[in-house]
């Protein structure tokens, strides 16, 4: 798997060996035909399998992204529900990964600046 440059990534954990990709839905019209670039997280496995039993299963060498991170060392994760968007699932990767200088201090609704 080619790794995504750093520019289109956020770096979450450096030593990450999981690239979680969600749709960019993010100020998008319910008329627009173009759709942005999704946003793309470089995080760690060991994280991820701790703090949730979905990725756990998912790792899991029964599962096809576990033999895969398994064999490769790193795996791609799409994330294709519309009940997950990139602001929130920022924050919640810098929770999981105790990144707290990284969350704000205030909730905002939606996307930021909305």
């Amino acid at each position: 798997m080619a790794t995504p440059s750093t520019e289109e990534t956020s770096i979450v954990d450096p030593d990450g060996d999981v690239i979680l990709i969600l749709p960019n839905e993010c100020g998008l019209s319910p008329n627009s035909s173009q759709r942005p670039a999704p946003t793309r997280f470089k995080a760690s496995s060991k994280h991820l399998t701790l703090a949730s039993a979905f990725f756990k299963a998912q790792f899991s060498s029964n599962w096809r992204k576990g033999r895969e991170l398994g064999e490769n060392g790193t795996v791609a994760v799409h994330i294709s529900t519309a009940d997950h968007d990139s602001w929130t699932m920022s924050i919640l990767m810098n929770m999981i990964h105790g990144r707290q200088r990284h969350i704000p201090f205030s909730a905002v609704e939606g996307c930021p600046g909305h």
